[in-house]
């Protein structure tokens, strides 16, 4: 990858509305890779975190966006999922604005990152993970500088989802846009395309939501009881045609792989949509 971007990685996590315990997990993996940790949330959830002591806590009502007065996403549903998914883009653009950060990652709270990408380099672009034709899922998402990202905070739309806008985002910016490969060219997923095509820049693949999925199951505010092994409907590859293994590294933790024509190939990240993020941590 390029040596455009040479500064160590921000990763920037944001739990507003409702803390999800389960991000705990998350910082927890984080630090072993010694990334910096920015984490967003209401000044009420800071107590929650107040055990690390190497991450930063940013107040979200000192982050002043428009998003509120112009969202017209469901505010009730399991405590306003829908507002707030979208509602943490523009925190995240406020504050990467505020700070003058760059070299960003932005993720999910059940999104586990496997990799410590401060030793690479990513080029100047945003990179994203598309699954479908109509879905890109801001799980992971690479963000260079706000100005990428401005065209997204200023043309959303406030109807739709965070997934919608990100695709539209996507389609629209292309030139300033890398998708993520989910996928290697393999005798199972014989064509190039856009779920592919980046998979020589990085030597593994990504995960948009349906291996977590498969491997973790779903979450079970949708689906009540044992969903492991559930296949995404929506997400251009089925992995239900791959094999999984996690494999130790020299010091005893454990990364996952996805078998691909014998090859055992690493995946950089999984969103445990389950929220059973602690199952799938390095330490287990």
């Amino acid at each position: 990858m390029s040596d455009n971007i040479t500064n160590k990685v921000n990763v920037i996590l944001v739990s507003v509305g409702v803390f999800q315990e389960y991000i705990i997990e998350n910082i927890k993996q984080l630090l072993y890779f010694n990334y910096n940790i920015i984490v967003i949330t209401d000044k009420i959830y800071f107590d929650k975190l107040n055990n690390f002591k190497n991450i930063k806590l940013i107040d979200s009502n000192n982050l002043n966006t428009n998003f509120e007065s112009n969202s017209k996403l469901d505010k009730k549903f399991r405590n306003g999922f829908w507002h707030n998914t979208s509602k943490r883009l523009f925190l995240v653009y406020e504050c990467m604005k505020l700070y003058n950060l760059e070299n960003c990652i932005h993720l999910e709270n059940d999104v586990l990152l496997y990799y410590d990408f401060n030793k690479d380099n990513f080029n100047n672009k945003i990179y994203l993970t598309n699954d479908a034709e109509n879905r890109c899922i801001p799980g992971f998402i690479y963000i260079p500088n706000y100005n990428l990202i401005t065209n997204l905070i200023t043309n959303y739309n406030y109807s739709k989802n965070d997934m919608a806008n990100m695709n539209i985002f996507y389609n629209n910016n292309k030139d300033i846009c890398i998708t993520l490969p989910i996928i290697k060219q393999n005798k199972n997923y014989a064509i190039k395309d856009n779920y592919n095509e980046n998979y020589n820049m990085f030597k593994g693949i990504f995960d948009g939501a349906a291996i977590g999925q498969y491997l973790g199951g779903v979450d079970p505010n949708n689906i009540k009881g044992n969903t492991i092994g559930f296949i995404n409907e929506t997400c251009i590859v089925k992995y239900n045609n791959y094999k999984f293994e996690f494999i130790k590294n020299k010091e005893g933790y454990s990364f996952p792989y996805i078998i691909i024509d014998d090859e055992k190939i690493p995946i950089f990240n999984l969103h445990i949509h389950s929220k059973n993020l602690k199952k799938f941590t390095i330490f287990k």
